[in-house]
């Protein structure tokens, strides 16, 4: 059994862009592309691909390939996916942008042609699941309020084309995976059966990974730092440790005029670049590392510097409580400012606790922070797109899905619109940021793709539209019945466990 913070709501594969989700229904789904352990991209549902021009992809599917349900897998399927995963309610739509045609060549080969050169086109498609037109067109044409990801038919039931089945579902209850037997891959599966609970209670995961009864867990996610010790030193369990590709950051409002929540009409201090870099410099980051007892990297952007090196030529600025000070002097707020700062609570190691810190870390400057904990859910309903990004001040985390630098850019300090800056959930708009990531986005050359985005990163870092705190050292807990490797994506494959 697995027991994750996580939740698993809706089967519906383009329900959610969260990556923990993404990879248990990767165990299901599949897409024409997949990643190895170490994050190199091979084919999967397409056995190969050609860059026919800049413009012009061209892409063989495998053959002889049945969904779980016995449908065959064809080309139709693939154009059918491509459409609906741009449907309203998908939370994948930037996968394909809305003039890229997906077009059926025959029964096993598809073109994919596009309005603008993307050499990045299949970084993110590992995660694009395929599904089964025969299966689930009938369904959401009959009724089109079945095609809603979160509660829609997809949602509570699943036909995917990989190793492992959706045996059992039930709201409130573990959802149980079972092998296969028609995979196209072949060969033996190791578990006759798998269960995912969710327990986004850390003593609970805690607690049913230390049990020596039946009904205990053989994997948890998110063990906190000051847990570690407790797992290492357990009869029943052992720990692994991976460099998470997820950076925390402090995300300013610098758009609106007027503050959100409590203090809605105050003027926005955030506003002013040289509040944004009093509160940077404020912030005490080897403190908090000690308080995560090491677990962590100071970051300087909002792309981990282990999937993008040159990341750490963007400098931190200092931590100097005496020049926050004088930044503070020189504005409208020389003794500081009510604000309040919205926590996501148990969904990053220490989240809670990391608000605290730094409210108390401001209260220097004469900022008095009032924390906001929310649940995930009521996190992203409020702070995200689908709520208005109603905040001036948050804590997030980022990982990018591509594992690629541009990603975070594109999704966090890219102006908002149709296909950027969907996580942008301060507003900020640069255009001579826009223009680099757009030139990024069509080079086809890495170096100078490199280059651009460093640049990029490097200009807005000037503006400080948000503070980059730390790389998390992700901190799993096993049962010694059993092994894994450690994926560079942080997703979850079944067939990547070994037990004893």
């Amino acid at each position: 059994m697995l027991g994750g913070k996580g939740e698993l709501r809706s089967l519906d594969p383009y329900a959610s862009n969260d990556n923990f989700v993404l990879g248990l229904l990767g165990n299901v789904y599949e897409g024409l592309v997949k990643r190895s352990p170490t994050g190199e991209l091979a084919g999967a549902l397409a056995e190969r691909w050609e860059i026919v021009d800049d413009t012009h992809w061209r892409f063989y599917l495998r053959q002889n390939v049945k969904f779980q349900g016995g449908q065959d897998f064809t080309a139709d399927d693939v154009v059918y996916s491509a459409a609906r995963v741009r449907k309203n309610g998908s939370a994948l739509t930037s996968i394909l942008s809305a003039d890229t045609k997906v077009i059926k060549v025959d029964d096993h080969t598809v073109e994919v042609v596009l309005a603008d050169p993307n050499p990045r086109l299949i970084f993110e498609w590992d995660s694009w699941y395929m599904m089964s037109k025969i299966w689930i067109e009938p369904e959401e044409s009959a009724d089109p309020s079945k095609i809603d990801p979160q509660a829609g038919f997809a949602a509570g039931t699943a036909n995917g084309t990989g190793p492992y089945s959706v045996s059992a579902r039930k709201l409130a209850e573990p959802t149980t995976f079972a092998p296969n037997l028609d995979y196209w891959a072949g060969g033996p599966l190791k578990f006759d059966l798998v269960e995912f609970c969710s327990m986004p209670s850390t003593a609970e995961r805690l607690n049913a990974l230390l049990s020596s009864e039946t009904d205990r867990v053989d994997w948890i996610d998110g063990v906190p730092p000051a847990n570690w010790q407790l797992v290492l030193n357990s009869n029943n369990a052992k720990g692994v440790t991976s460099n998470d590709p997820l950076v925390m950051f402090l995300a300013f409002d610098v758009a609106r005029d007027k503050l959100t929540g409590p203090n809605q009409d105050d003027p926005n201090p955030f506003k002013d670049p040289n509040i944004r870099k009093a509160i940077y410099q404020a912030i005490d980051f080897a403190a908090i590392s000690s308080k995560m007892l090491g677990h962590n990297s100071p970051a300087s952007s909002v792309v981990a510097s282990t999937l993008f090196p040159p990341a750490k030529d963007v400098v931190r600025l200092p931590f100097d409580r005496d020049a926050a000070k004088a930044l503070m002097a020189h504005t409208r707020y020389p003794d500081g400012f009510e604000a309040t700062l919205e926590c996501p609570k148990g969904r990053f190691a220490n989240d809670k606790d990391i608000c605290d810190w730094v409210g108390s870390m401001l209260f220097a400057l004469g900022v008095q922070v009032t924390v906001n904990p929310l649940s995930w859910d009521k996190f992203q309903a409020k702070v995200l797109a689908g709520g208005g990004y109603d905040t001036s001040f948050a804590l997030f985390g980022w990982s990018p899905g591509s594992l690629d630098g541009l990603d975070g850019l594109i999704n966090l300090l890219a102006c908002r619109g149709a296909e950027n800056g969907r996580y942008n959930i301060g507003g900020y708009c640069n255009v001579a940021v826009d223009a680099l990531i757009a030139q990024a986005r069509l080079e086809s050359d890495a170096g100078k793709r490199s280059d651009l985005v460093l640049q990029a990163l490097q200009l807005a870092h000037q503006e400080a539209p948000v503070v980059p705190l730390h790389q998390q050292q992700a901190l799993t807990g096993l049962s010694k019945l059993v092994d894994v490797g450690v994926r560079k994506d942080g997703q979850i494959r079944f067939e990547e466990f070994d037990k004893h």
